[in-house]
């Protein structure tokens, strides 16, 4: 029998903690913590979804969202407005002080990127993503 320390899920579970581990470190200069940039980068791809939306590409619970959003909003990075027509419908746009975020941000998920794939080469990155693809797809 295989102890749980040699599956695979064990090993993504320590895999998964210790990458947000260090991108928390790495995010932290910037006043972010890990899991908001998940919602940044969202936001600069398409301003004004609403939550519930926003929580599933984010793949969060809409009442996390919610908390994480409350959060950016004292932050002053992002504005919720009601919807016309629906006022159960929150949309979400990004202030100027969450656009200006951006390059710093990026520059700094580029580093986690480089430091997690470091001595990979690009033929094993595309083979460990497609791998890592198949297993989510197993999953969902």
């Amino acid at each position: 029998m295989t102890s749980i320390e040699e599956t695979i899920g064990y090993r993504i579970a320590l895999l998964c903690r210790t990458h947000r581990n260090y991108g928390a470190v790495m995010l932290e200069p910037l006043g972010i913590y890990i899991g908001q940039e998940l919602i940044l980068a969202q936001l600069w791809r398409e301003e004004g979804m609403n939550q519930s939306l926003l929580a599933s590409r984010v793949g969060v619970e809409v009442s996390t969202m919610t908390k994480t959003l409350q959060r950016l909003e004292r932050y002053g990075l992002v504005e919720r407005r009601q919807d016309t027509e629906d006022t159960r419908v929150w949309h979400v746009f990004l202030t100027e002080q969450g656009r200006a975020l951006q390059p710093a941000l990026t520059t700094e998920w580029e580093k986690i990127e480089q430091q997690t794939l470091a001595g990979f080469s690009d033929d094993e990155r595309t083979v460990l993503c497609g791998f890592l693809d198949r297993i989510k797809q197993n999953l969902a």
